[in-house]
């Protein structure tokens, strides 16, 4: 198949194959369902359609859902309420290695192509440990759904064991993430980059303002890139004179972020700039930044990582004599300045609970993958044990 179908064409297919789930053998058939849906397609946007209030939600459910039943249709050959305990672990294998590639994988670079047009594949290749985790979690969650709802007589992924997977995963997490932050040289030079950037023409200092803004958003605030494309101006309130930042995250939970009088400066010298109201205002209904190709919609996603790739890319000259540099800010992306937040404070000694709170993380544990640079002091400290020592505690015993 030359041209892969998307979610919303699907329908058709799924009939033409007799593929549909209307008499798939894991459906629900001694209790009243508790959806109306008749088949899997009808069944999955039941389920999405939960998440419709949450553009970020939906898109990354409606991604795992659309690559799972056209794997379904295209390599199981059965549907998707036909599924066992051992169609999932075959589909988990696929995820780490999609073949074959030529259908399922479109080239590095090709992420000009949309949903449903000419040349769009749902992978660029296998899934990272992270993506892939993140893949099963939302399988997951379809799969129970479907089965509290009644449509599904079961869910065979109860007997998939994940907890001490997820243990290994945070401690390896917490020992790689150093691979992620910046150190103070590469830092300097990113901000140095950044001061430096392009600003001769009217259009380029516009640019320069938006980039420095954007970057503060990243980094001042630890925002996720779909934060930073989708908040408005009325998310910044001031209370009692101090300056908060409100935003919905992970699992819709509101969270308020502390502005700091660094992020507070970039904010009006870019309204200043803008001929905006000098300090946000409560009825500002209007996107934090706007695009940068089009001023009438609000900067994207996709744009959000283009930009901060060319930041990176730039400031990786600055290191002509060092490839492991070179390399490892040609991998910078937006959510590296996620990383670089949470570290900062965990170095500046802020209190584990307050990090939690500002990064918004549901669970300490995930507070703690980013605890790290306390590691450093204790590494330091026993650099105080000698050979030497032994013997000079021989001695005060002996004395």
């Amino acid at each position: 198949m030359s041209q892969l179908p998307r979610l919303e064409t699907l329908p058709e297919l799924l009939l033409t194959q007799d593929l549909s789930g209307e008499t798939g053998t894991n459906r629900c058939t001694d209790k009243k369902p508790l959806i109306r849906a008749q088949n899997d397609y009808e069944a999955i946007h039941t389920w999405l359609n939960e998440y419709a209030h949450k553009q970020t939600t939906y898109q990354s459910y409606r991604k795992e859902a659309e690559r799972l039943l056209l794997w379904c249709v295209l390599q199981a050959k059965k549907p998707l309420s036909s599924l066992n305990r051992d169609d999932f672990d075959i589909y988990l294998a696929f995820l780490d290695d999609p073949q074959p590639e030529n259908v399922w994988c479109k080239k590095r670079g090709g992420y000009g192509v949309k949903r449903g047009e000419k040349g769009w594949k749902p992978f660029v290749g296998g899934l990272s440990p992270s993506a892939k985790r993140t893949a099963v979690s939302i399988i997951k969650s379809l799969m129970g759904y479907l089965h509290e709802a009644r449509y599904l007589d079961s869910n065979p992924l109860v007997l998939m064991r994940s907890v001490k997977h997820r243990q290994q995963s945070l401690e390896e997490q917490k020992l790689n993430i150093h691979e992620r932050i910046l150190e103070e040289d590469e830092w300097h030079a990113l901000i140095q980059t950044l001061d430096k950037w392009p600003q001769t023409t009217p259009e380029e200092k516009s640019e320069k303002i938006r980039l420095k803004l954007l970057v503060g958003l990243l980094f001042f605030l630890g925002l996720r890139v779909n934060d930073v494309s989708t908040s408005q101006w009325n998310a910044f309130k001031k209370i009692n004179d101090l300056w908060w930042f409100y935003v919905r995250g992970k699992g819709d939970k509101l969270g308020k972020i502390p502005v700091n009088n660094e992020l507070l400066n970039l904010v009006i010298d870019y309204r200043l700039h803008f001929e905006m109201p000098l300090y946000p205002q409560a009825e500002e209904n209007t996107p934090l930044i706007v695009s940068f190709r089009n001023s009438a919609k609000p900067i994207g996603d996709r744009q959000i990582n283009q930009l901060i790739k060319e930041l990176a890319k730039k400031a990786a000259e600055k290191f002509p004599d060092n490839l492991a540099k070179q390399k490892k800010l040609g991998k910078l992306s937006p959510h590296w300045f996620r990383h670089q937040f949470a570290s900062i404070q965990a170095s500046l000694g802020i209190a584990p609970e307050q990090i939690q709170e500002n990064m918004r993380h549901i669970s300490y544990l995930t507070t703690q993958i980013y605890i790290h640079l306390n590691e450093d002091s204790r590494h330091r400290a026993l650099e105080g044990i000698k050979f030497s020592y032994l013997n000079s505690n021989k001695k005060d015993t002996e004395n």
